[in-house]
């Protein structure tokens, strides 16, 4: 599975995304995630996040607000960042158990991680994704179902860069240090 997505020079999930908080109604997001490298795009009906590199930008469209910060790696422990989430079997922090031929759970090494475990289901034929479920201790459950994964031969450079243009009316609030 890494090996086939790691051979793409970018990929792009779309994904129905399932929050099941305890005691309420469950939410549910479509959504795409377009990654190259360490470049990503995240689009939700009520944010974006992107990234290329340098700079990442959060743009809430319900607050008509944009926040740009000076781009980090990620911690590897944050499994819901979109990036981590989906390389969870390339995770240090996660320990894993084959569940069947094309399901595989983790779990994290840390006792004190705020996750009780994560599963990866994926098509034995082809190795794509097709469904990763996060458990947290605090009883919500996530449930991110992926509808495509198309590989994207050469991803453009616009798709993770912030387009001024296109959020006229926005208040910008630029946060980066460097």
């Amino acid at each position: 599975m890494e090996a086939h997505v790691n051979s793409m020079e970018g990929v792009k999930y779309d994904f129905l995304l399932h929050i099941h908080f305890p005691e309420q109604e469950p939410i549910e997001q479509d959504g795409t995630f377009t990654q190259s490298g360490s470049r990503y795009r995240l689009e939700l009906p009520a944010m974006v996040s992107m990234a290329n590199g340098n700079s990442q930008w959060l743009i809430n469209r319900d607050m008509k607000e944009v926040q740009i910060h000076d781009f980090e790696e990620d911690d590897k422990n944050n499994i819901m960042n979109p990036t981590n989430l989906l390389s969870i079997y390339d995770n240090p922090n996660f320990d894993y158990t084959l569940i069947n031929d094309h399901q595989i759970e983790f779990k994290p090494t840390d006792k004190y991680s705020e996750y009780s475990k994560a599963r990866m289901t994926f098509d034995t034929s082809d190795k794509s994704i097709q469904r990763v479920e996060v458990f947290s201790k605090d009883g919500t459950r996530y449930d991110l179902v992926v509808n495509s994964m198309t590989a994207v031969a050469n991803p453009s450079p616009d798709d993770f860069e912030f387009d001024k243009a296109k959020y006229e009316g926005y208040h910008i609030e630029d946060l980066r240090i460097n």
